[in-house]
């Protein structure tokens, strides 16, 4: 479980700087080839930045429901595991309380 975590830190780290970089370069970088650049390497960069954009947000898309499904998982698996834990517990209290009650059942006899 850990190394999901570690896992999901690490592409969450690469997604923020992915987010946050590659579109404020793509947006300098068209507006670099509109002031120097030709409208026929303009269009193909144009087209080029929304196709990469749009594949981005797709993958990203495809990674954020399989994290989702991951931890969904992971909280089901948690709660059987607590079940099991409260019902575990329950069975010791029960049994702490007849070893108790037998101890003061045998004292009282004497």
């Amino acid at each position: 479980m850990k190394d999901f975590h570690q896992k999901s830190l690490k592409q969450i780290k690469l997604w923020a700087w992915a987010a946050s970089v590659l579109p404020v370069a793509g947006i300098v970088a068209l507006i670099l080839i509109k002031i120097f650049g030709t409208d026929d390497i303009y269009s193909v960069i144009v087209i080029s930045g929304g196709t990469i954009i749009f594949a981005v947000s797709v993958v990203w898309w495809w990674w954020v429901m399989w994290t989702i499904a991951q931890v969904t998982t992971m909280l089901s698996n948690t709660s059987t595991s607590l079940d099991t834990v409260q019902k575990d517990l329950t069975s010791i209290r029960l049994d702490l309380e007849d070893e108790h009650n037998r101890e003061r059942g045998e004292q009282e006899e004497d």
